[in-house]
């Protein structure tokens, strides 16, 4: 595996972003519609790693929206060995190993749904301190002086 360039820290990030793209990012009023935003989810995973939170949920979130966004899914097990290695819950893969072996893909599909719920709401518990971390990083970008 080739070592990646040295990824950005969360206040490198918002630094080096315009203050009109962080207050666009603030902007947004919950976690669904930040994970929904592809500039604001990476902030997020940036503030996530700063905090030593747990990318998991993330990573799952973002892999069963991937699953989903395809125009014509065949769900099988490689969706589930691929959500079991990120570490999806054991009732969860449970879950969905039941509607992958009925292979309704509109159960599978509500299922998948069902997972990125879970993930959401483990997020939403520390989302205000993301939150409240961009507000501070924000607030002291406009008050430093323009070069």
């Amino acid at each position: 595996m080739a070592s990646s360039p040295k990824k950005e820290h969360f206040e490198e990030l918002v630094e080096s972003m315009a203050v009109e793209k962080v207050e666009r990012t603030l902007a947004l009023s919950s976690v669904e519609k930040t994970l929904q935003d592809s500039e604001a989810c990476k902030l997020l995973r940036r503030f996530m790693e700063s905090a030593n939170k747990s990318l998991q949920c993330l990573d799952i979130y973002e892999k069963c929206a991937e699953f989903l966004a395809e125009k014509h899914p065949i769900y099988d097990s490689f969706e589930l060995d691929i959500l079991a290695r990120l570490g999806l819950a054991p009732h969860l893969k449970q879950n969905l190993s039941y509607r992958l072996e009925n292979g309704d893909p509109i159960s599978i599909s509500l299922c998948l749904k069902n997972i990125m719920r879970s993930c959401r709401d483990e997020i939403e518990e520390f989302f205000t301190d993301f939150k409240d971390s961009i507000t501070k990083k924000l607030t002291n970008l406009k008050l430093e002086p323009q070069e």
